[in-house]
């Protein structure tokens, strides 16, 4: 999957820098993995999705501007202690069904 990305992402951008491969993208997808959990594919998919929305869009809002980073930070420490597992690991509580009712 990750091959995969990188080659579409080379195609697109026609070049490719060793800042690409820096520091600062490997801590994000960390992030993601760590937030989303490691379990399953889904799971680091959502998380990756939510470290684009922190970053990208509440990062930029104005009551907030410039302090992506911290909001990153805020979100990293509020999934590790809520969520030990990542959002993987939550389980929705199964619906109640009727008993005897044919």
């Amino acid at each position: 999957m990750a091959g995969a990305a990188g080659a579409l992402w080379v195609s697109v951008q026609r070049f490719v820098s060793p800042g690409d491969a820096g520091f600062e993208i490997a801590a994000l997808a960390l992030l993601a993995v760590v937030i989303g959990g490691s379990g399953s594919m889904w799971g680091a998919c959502a998380g990756a999705a939510l470290v684009w929305l922190t970053r990208d869009y509440l990062g930029n809002l104005e009551v907030v501007a410039g302090r992506g980073p911290l909001l990153l930070g805020v979100l990293f420490v509020v999934a590790v202690y809520t969520l030990p597992r990542g959002l993987a690991g939550v389980r929705l509580p199964l619906k109640l069904t009727r008993k005897g009712t044919a």
